[in-house]
């Protein structure tokens, strides 16, 4: 469709511009429909006719006015109010945006056109898109009123180009193609991994070669890049020890409640209960019968009928009984009245003993620091494979976990809460960080634990411009995280290892796997292709006899669904996308000579390569649904084209071009 526009643009605008010559006239009385005859310096000329200063600030205020105006656009957000400039479309905001003086030179076009503003209409915009009573007079009415007739006018001259740009049956046709047609694909899968048994073991060139190309990479970073795609990797990422303390919200809650006796907790909670029934109203359920029994026994039946016949029912209608709303017993909300009631004294809590724990590591790192202002831990990259054994030093030492342990202990005496006090002692990166129970979901602000622990600590920042007292360093408390569950948090790095490349020796078995799975995946692209060439000329089921390969046949599927679904068949969403996409090359590619193209499709992150072809094509949209989607289709196609011209059109510098505007200000002084 693009081509299309770009092809014939020209021709459209010269349609356009020929319609703007018929008079567009909007009734006139407006009180400042218009631009007024100017005031102030003379900075220009459209023409003969001059340009002031004041005309050009005024309409920039009034843009300025009613961006920042909400109103209410429900064909733009019908649930929230939106900027009213945005009735202009996107491309023609953006370059008044760009160009503030451009919404005074279109409102002088508008004029020369014959284009006026109504007064009906100016006020109906007031009351419908800014609940403003169109009899307000106050200064803030008045301005929007003056900024909305010119509006207006340049709305108007907007519209004319949505009016001149006509959709010919085949482009909507296409669109609706595109939305309404459903494929099959014939499908042949190429595993490396069954491929890869049948090679043999890679050469130590080969191994070493791979090693050499990925040593950089690390290992299953997530998004694979074009010259990795199937993931290799032999770089070890950041990696840490360190130590936390938890400070659980269930011991803070249990320490506010055990200040308490149960019965003055009791007595509480039914004072809060008796004098807020209201909260706990329980809603009406639906009408029910008042007699349970539709049925009883006729009167007229003898009191024990015969053995062999059964009395006759009588069926009485139900009476239904309207239900009203209940409030729940105070034994089922009494838990929940306590909760609300302990979380004001339990944040208190927390929160005191949260400051009482950082004082106290704080103060402790920096009597450490003075003590030891050379004898930190290293933060160079370790030794590969190296592990630091738990501290060994005596409970009393800052450096040691069992100091970590004694400050639990008095933080208890002091606040009869015992804070937990964990280790992580191995080498850890940052994906397993997000492991651990609890801290891995951990936040500090804005900031994830995983990323202040492994990414943003002193050990891992070189930034220059970074102060190093605004990192954390190897034992330095760190600020308090929470969980989703009101857990708090600190934790102290005891070590870290930057991100470096690992020796050969300690990953080799890794990097031989690898190889022979690179093996493998080589092996079946270069098998798929070949079926790929057969396919194409042959069909791809008799290619596939012939190669002794099983082919499958997926569902029927479309391309409007947001995300990619394929019937029977299962992969990794970036593997799915990659078919999806190269199932509408091939709808693209499909002609009545050759109805059904083949292609390759390479899919690393299943290990896999398919060759996919396609197998029918069907327009699957109901008659009744018809109608509507070409009106859709055609809006859509008219609107994309729209944009594409006004770019064009509206473009500043074709603007002053029409006008003749000559501005007479310095250069610079008045960019646009």
């Amino acid at each position: 469709m693009y081509h299309v526009i770009k092809k014939n643009q020209k021709k459209l605008l010269a349609i356009f511009a020929a319609a703007l010559m018929v008079v567009f006239i909007l009734p006139t009385g407006m009180k400042n429909g218009s631009m007024s005859g100017g005031k102030g310096k003379q900075i220009g000329q459209i023409g003969k006719t001059p340009v002031y200063a004041d005309d050009r600030e005024q309409a920039r205020n009034e843009w300025k006015l009613l961006r920042q105006s909400p109103a209410y656009l429900p064909e733009i957000n019908p649930r929230n109010y939106s900027s009213y400039v945005l009735k202009l479309g996107k491309v023609l905001a953006v370059e008044i945006e760009k160009h503030n003086e451009l919404f005074f030179l279109l409102q002088k076009e508008a004029e020369q056109r014959g284009i006026r503003a109504s007064t009906d209409e100016v006020a109906q915009t007031l009351k419908n898109q800014f609940s403003i009573d169109p009899t307000d007079k106050s200064d803030h009415a008045e301005q929007l009123r003056s900024a909305l007739s010119h509006f207006i006018v340049v709305q108007a001259l907007r519209d004319r180009l949505n009016s001149d740009v006509k959709i010919s049956e085949p482009m909507w046709t296409h669109q609706l193609a595109d939305a309404g047609q459903k494929i099959r694909l014939n499908l042949v899968e190429f595993n490396a991994a069954d491929l890869k048994a049948t090679l043999p073991a890679p050469t130590t060139q080969q191994v070493e070669s791979l090693f050499n190309k990925y040593k950089g990479n690390e290992a299953d970073a997530g998004t694979k890049s074009a010259n990795d795609p199937l993931g290799f990797g032999y770089k070890v990422p950041n990696r840490v020890k360190l130590q936390y303390v938890e400070i659980p919200r269930a011991q803070v809650l249990a320490a506010v409640r055990a200040a308490k006796k149960e019965y003055d907790w009791d007595v509480q909670a039914r004072q809060y209960y008796y004098g807020h029934q209201q909260e706990f109203v329980r809603p009406a359920p639906a009408s029910q019968p008042a007699t349970a029994p539709a049925t009883e026994p006729s009167a007229t039946q003898p009191a024990t009928a015969p053995a062999t016949q059964a009395a006759a029912p009588t069926t009485k209608p139900a009476t239904l009984v309207k239900a009203e709303p209940t409030t729940r017993p105070y034994a089922e909300v009494k838990e929940e009245i306590l909760k609300n009631t302990l979380k004001a004294d339990a944040d208190k809590l927390q929160k005191d003993v949260a400051d009482a724990l950082q004082k106290r590591l704080a103060s402790d790192y920096a009597a450490y620091r003075k003590a030891n202002p050379t004898t930190l831990p290293a933060t160079n990259p370790a030794v590969a494979g190296a592990t630091t054994q738990p501290a060994t030093q005596p409970a009393a030492g800052y450096a040691s976990y069992g100091y970590l342990e004694q400050v639990a202990q008095d933080i208890q005496k002091q606040f009869n809460v015992l804070p937990e006090v964990h280790q992580i002692g191995e080498w850890t990166d940052g994906k397993q960080l997000t492991k651990q129970p609890g801290i891995g979901f951990a936040r500090a602000g804005e900031r994830s634990f995983t990323d202040y622990a492994a990414q943003e600590s002193a050990p891992f920042v070189y930034d220059p411009a970074r102060k190093p007292g605004d990192l954390l360093q190897i034992l330095q408390p760190s600020e308090q995280l929470t969980d989703f569950s009101e857990n708090a948090y600190v934790f102290r790095l005891t070590d870290a290892s930057p991100a470096h490349s690992a020796d050969l020796a300690e990953v080799r078995a890794r990097v031989e796997a690898d190889a022979q799975l690179q093996a493998g995946y080589d092996a079946a692209l270069a098998a798929a292709k070949q079926l790929a060439d057969a396919g194409g000329k042959d069909g791809l089921s008799k290619a596939a006899v012939a190669a002794k390969r099983v082919v499958i046949s997926t569902g029927a599927f479309g391309f409007t669904s947001q995300y990619p679904i394929i019937p029977n068949f299962e992969a990794d969403f970036s593997s799915t996308s990659a078919l999806m996409a190269k199932a509408h090359d091939l709808l693209t590619q499909a002609t009545p000579a050759n109805p059904h193209p083949v292609a390759l499709v390479e899919m690393p992150a299943d290990r896999k390569v398919v060759v996919a072809e396609l197998a029918d094509v069907n327009l699957d949209i109901p008659a009744d649904e018809l109608a509507m989607m070409k009106l859709q289709m055609a809006a859509k196609e008219q609107s994309m084209i729209t944009e594409q011209l006004a770019q064009s059109w509206f473009d500043y510098d074709a603007v002053t071009k029409r006008l003749g505007y000559k501005s007479e200000e310095p250069a610079g002084k008045n960019p646009g």
